[in-house]
């Protein structure tokens, strides 16, 4: 890899309580490849022996800061104002990033100007025996996500790249900002706020990481994790982008999808200002003309859909009966 520039990388790894694993996750990545890294740990105030396994880490690439115990936003913030990289590559407490990783994704974004945020696919790990049929579906489902049109347009369903694999330029969070400390999914905001923007997301197509699953996870126990705050955050910046793209006038909307966990994830659209034509569904509907059979949507009428559906199955549906019939994902129907 003659022509890598050779960069300094700061590895942002963040930890609370972590005694449990945090030597195994630092390990991984004093095994990296790419030897040109400063890896920057900030304790936020752990109660257990997390200090004392730290404070036992001697390799001069390792600096330890100490956080206050007000959460992941702060500590994430704290420890990116110590980073003197030009490269940021975050890491967690919990999982084990593969050796090559780094090398990989430094060379990506020096290959790809135009690539603000690259990630990488995970390996999905659990110590648990029940509740994870979840994280799985979302590990297939992000692991297929790659290029930067498809991180995009994917956006609002999920967060379309995990967090501890991310490598993004540090400029980013100067120019657009850093993570939000308000209540709510700190990640999944930012990579909203930054597509909002302009910045372009991309995966190397290789395992970067070991993702574990503890039932102590952050995104299982934490309210900023919820379905409701998830929900906030995608109305804010669905709200914002359909503003911008239909800036001259807004088209018809649709909601594909009826019930109480429709009408939750449309009522920060609704408490932002946009109206809704109706429903549609895809059997036969029981309260027209609010409520349509899907056969009824035509392009001719340039309707606008958002699809709400909570099934697997029923999003998948209507995202190729859309397709099928004319709509473009992106242009006249959105997933989320």
């Amino acid at each position: 890899m003659e022509k890598l520039v050779n960069n300094l990388v700061s590895v942002l790894l963040p930890v609370k309580n972590g005694d449990a694993t945090i030597k195994k996750a630092v390990e991984s990545i004093l095994l990296q490849t790419y030897t040109n890294f400063e890896l920057v740990i900030v304790d936020d105030d752990s109660a257990d022996k997390t200090p004392t396994i730290l404070k036992g880490i001697k390799d001069p690439r390792v600096r330890i800061i100490q956080g206050k115990g007000k959460g992941l936003a702060k500590a994430l913030n704290l420890g990116l104002k110590h980073c003197m990289g030009s490269f940021i590559a975050r890491m967690d407490a919990d999982d084990y990033a593969h050796p090559g990783r780094i090398e990989a994704q430094i060379a990506y974004l020096r290959d790809h100007p135009e690539i603000g945020v690259v990630g990488g696919l995970v390996k999905y790990r659990s110590n648990q025996s029940k509740n994870t049929e979840g994280l799985k579906v979302y590990v297939d489902w992000v692991n297929k996500i790659i290029t930067p049109s498809q991180h995009y347009i994917s956006r609002f369903l999920d967060a379309p790249v995990p967090h501890p694999t991310v490598m993004f330029r540090k400029e980013l969070a100067d120019q657009f900002g850093a993570y939000m400390e308000d209540p709510g999914p700190e990640d999944f905001e930012l990579w909203l706020r930054w597509m909002h923007a302009g910045v372009r997301f991309a995966k190397i197509n290789e395992v970067v990481l070991d993702w574990m699953d503890y039932p102590s996870r952050l995104t299982r126990t934490h309210q900023n994790y919820s379905q409701e705050a998830f929900y906030k955050v995608k109305s804010k910046y669905l709200y914002f982008w359909l503003k911008k793209k239909f800036k001259n006038e807004m088209p018809d909307l649709w909601v594909w999808g009826t019930g109480r966990e429709v009408n939750k994830k449309i009522s920060g659209l609704i408490v932002l200002g946009l109206e809704f034509k109706g429903h549609v569904e895809s059997f036969k509907p029981a309260r027209p003309p609010k409520v349509i059979h899907h056969d009824k949507l035509t392009t001719e009428q340039n309707p606008f859909v958002v699809v709400c559906l909570g099934t697997r199955e029923g999003k998948i549906a209507a995202h190729s009966w859309l397709l099928e019939n004319g709509f473009k994902e992106g242009e006249s129907f959105i997933m989320i």
